[in-house]
C-alpha cells in the first residue's frame, strides 16, 4: 500500500489528459451506476461513507482512476498537502465538504460501489469487485503501471509530484464549492 513514486503519478498524468482515457475510465463508472440504480440503495447523503474512520473501511483506488479523478475536478476545487493531511488527521477524505461529496461526479470506482446501507452489502462488495476487475483490465489494455493502493496515500503521490492545483480558500470560492455540491 504505498503511495506512487514522481514517475508513475506523472505517467498517468498524462495518460488522463486524453479526454479518450477519460471516457473509458467512466464507461466503467457508468456501467456501475447502472448496477446501483437497478438495487436502488439507501443513501442519506450523511457523509458517513467519505469518513473513513468512523465508517470503518478504507477506500482503495487506481493510479489511473486518481488521475483521472484529479484531472476532471471541478472548478475551484484543489488538493494541497496541507488539506490532504487535515484530511487524514480528521479520517476523512479531502473531498468531503461538510455531509457532501465536493468531486460526486467524477469520484472513483470504489466510492462508487460503497454503500453504508445495510442491506448493499453482498451486491455492493460484488460491484465494487467488477468496477475493480474492469479498471485493472483498462490499465492492461492500456499498457499503462498498475497500482492499486489507498486513496489518500494515492493522492499524496500527486500532490508531491506537483500535478494539482490548490484549494480555493476564500469566502466566495466556498460558498461556490457548496452550492456546486449541493450543500447551498
Amino acid at each position: 500500500m504505498r503511495p506512487p513514486t514522481p514517475d508513475e503519478a506523472r505517467g498517468w498524468w498524462a495518460l488522463a489528459e486524453s479526454e479518450g482515457v477519460r471516457d473509458r475510465v467512466f464507461a466503467v463508472y457508468d456501467r456501475a451506476s447502472a448496477s446501483v440504480e437497478a438495487a436502488r440503495p439507501v443513501c442519506s447523503a450523511s457523509g458517513r461513507c467519505c469518513d473513513f474512520e468512523r465508517a470503518g473501511h478504507d477506500l482503495f483506488v487506481t493510479g489511473l482512476e486518481a488521475a483521472v479523478t484529479l484531472r476532471s475536478l471541478p472548478g475551484g476545487i484543489g488538493l494541497d498537502r496541507g488539506s490532504l493531511e487535515h484530511a487524514i488527521d480528521r479520517g476523512t477524505c479531502p473531498f468531503l465538504g461538510g455531509r457532501a461529496c465536493l468531486v460526486h461526479g467524477v469520484r472513483p470506482g470504489g466510492c462508487r460501489g460503497y454503500y453504508c446501507d445495510p442491506t448493499t452489502s453482498g451486491w455492493s462488495a460484488a460491484l465494487s469487485e467488477r468496477i475493480a476487475m474492469e479498471i485493472r483490465t483498462l490499465h492492461d489494455t492500456l499498457g499503462v503501471d498498475y497500482l492499486y493502493s489507498e486513496w489518500r496515500r494515492m493522492l499524496g503521490g500527486f500532490v508531491d509530484a506537483g500535478l494539482t492545483r490548490a484549494p480555493q480558500r476564500n469566502a466566495r470560492g466556498l460558498v461556490e464549492l457548496l452550492v456546486s455540491a449541493g450543500g447551498g
